[in-house]
C-alpha cells in the first residue's frame, strides 16, 4: 500500500480533502483501516455518517481494502471540529479562571501514578486534554456541540475529566498532539480493531474498554521505550475518568495537525470558529450543584515526547530525555535536576549542539 489515502468531507456544498495520509500509516493505527477512517470522519464532522468511495455514495464495507479517495457522508448538519482546539495560544476570551490548586491533587487521587509508565506523582504532570488557556466558556460550548445525550457535560476546564496524569517527559509531545489516546469501543471501532504493543496478549472482551496510546508522530527513544506505540494505558476504576468525547476530539485534532493541513482554511471559516469562540456558554456551571452521574461512553474498565529527528532542541527537551533515561535506570536515588541541567548545558556548549532558549 503506497498510495496516499484521502478523506473528503462536504463543507458549504463542496467536497474537500480534509486528510491526506500515506497508505502504509493506516496499519499503524488500526487493523481495520476503513473503520478507522470512518471514525476520523465522525470525529471531524461531528455527526454520524458512513464512508463511500464516491461523493454521497453507498457505504463501503468495514473490511474493504483501502482505496485512494474516501468520502464521509452524513445526512445531518455538520458540527465541525475546532482545528485550533489543542493550540494553547488560541483562547475563548481574555478572561480565564485561575488554575485550581486541586486539579493536580484530584488527578493524583484518581490516577495514583502516570497512566502509561507508572512513574510516581512527583515525576508527573497534571495534563489538560484541552488546554487550560481555553477557559470554561470554550469547553462548555464544545460540550454543547459534542457531548452525547447521556453524557454529563464537562463545563469547567479544570474538571478532572479533562485531565490525565502523565510522566513529565510525555507532557510536551501530548500537548503538541504528537501522541494521543484512542478510546474503544466507540461508535465505529471495537477494541479488537486496534493493534497492541504486546501482540501475544489475548484481545480484551468486546465489552471491555481500551484506552490506547498512539504515536501520531513517531517518537524517539526514550519515549519509544517507556511509552511505546499502541500501549494500552491503565484505567482508574472511577466514574470520573477522562471524558470520552474530549478524548475523541483531541485525537482528531492530533490527526488533523499531522495530515490535515490542507483542511485548515475550511475549518477556520468564521461560522465554524464562532461556534466555539464567539457565543455564550450554554451551561451555567457556577450554580449547578448537581452530582454528576456515571459518565457514559466507558464500558467495564481494563486494568491492564520528543521532537522529530533533527532540528534544534530546547533545554526542556534535553531534560525530558534525561528524566526518561533516569526512569529506565535501576537507581532508586532521586534525580537532582538542578545539577543535571548545569551539566547538560555544559555538555551542549562543548558539543556545539544548537539549543533553543
Amino acid at each position: 500500500m503506497t498510495n496516499t489515502i484521502r478523506l473528503h468531507l462536504q463543507i458549504e456544498g463542496h467536497w474537500r480533502p480534509f486528510l491526506e495520509i500515506p497508505g502504509p500509516e493506516l496499519a499503524r493505527f488500526s487493523l481495520r483501516p476503513i473503520k478507522w477512517l470512518r471514525y476520523l470522519g465522525w470525529c471531524i464532522y461531528g455527526q454520524p455518517g458512513w464512508l463511500s468511495t464516491t461523493p454521497g455514495g453507498l457505504e463501503v464495507a468495514g473490511d474493504a481494502q483501502p482505496d485512494v479517495d474516501y468520502y464521509y457522508v452524513s445526512n445531518l448538519p455538520a458540527r465541525f471540529i475546532d482545528v485550533n482546539a489543542i493550540d494553547d495560544r488560541t483562547s475563548n476570551s481574555s478572561q480565564h479562571n485561575q488554575r485550581p490548586a486541586s486539579f493536580r491533587q484530584d488527578l493524583i487521587d484518581r490516577d495514583t501514578a502516570c497512566i502509561i509508565t507508572e512513574a510516581p506523582p512527583n515525576d508527573c504532570t497534571a495534563c489538560h486534554i484541552l488546554p487550560h488557556s481555553k477557559g470554561d466558556e470554550y469547553i462548555s460550548c464544545l460540550s454543547s456541540l459534542r457531548a452525547d445525550q447521556d453524557d454529563f457535560p464537562v463545563v469547567e476546564i479544570g474538571d478532572i475529566r479533562n485531565g490525565l496524569l502523565l510522566y513529565n517527559g510525555l507532557h510536551r509531545p501530548f500537548g503538541d498532539g504528537e501522541i494521543a489516546f484512542l478510546l474503544t469501543p466507540n461508535p465505529y471501532l471495537l477494541p479488537e480493531d486496534i493493534p497492541s504493543d504486546a501482540p501475544s496478549t489475548a484481545p480484551p472482551p468486546p465489552d471491555t474498554a481500551r484506552l490506547t496510546l498512539q504515536h501520531i508522530v513517531p517518537q524517539m527513544a526514550p519515549n519509544l521505550i517507556i511509552a511505546p506505540h499502541n500501549r494500552d494505558v491503565r484505567l482508574s476504576p472511577t466514574d470520573m475518568r477522562p471524558s470520552a468525547y474530549l478524548l475523541h476530539f483531541f485525537y482528531a485534532c492530533a490527526i488533523l495537525k499531522r495530515w490535515g493541513q490542507s483542511s485548515r482554511p475550511y475549518l477556520l471559516a468564521r461560522d465554524i470558529q464562532s461556534a466555539y469562540y464567539n457565543r455564550e456558554s450554554p451551561y451555567v456551571s457556577d450554580e449547578d450543584e448537581r452530582d454528576p452521574p456515571a459518565v457514559t461512553g466507558w464500558p467495564a474498565s481494563s486494568s491492564r515526547g520528543l521532537p522529530p529527528f533533527g532540528g534544534h532542541r530546547s533545554l526542556s527537551d534535553v531534560m525530558d530525555d534525561l528524566l526518561s533515561l533516569h526512569l529506565l535506570s535501576t537507581s532508586n536515588e532521586p534525580l537532582n535536576t538542578k545539577d543535571a541541567s548545569v551539566k547538560v548545558l555544559s555538555w551542549l556548549n562543548d558539543t556545539g549542539m544548537p539549543l533553543l532558549a
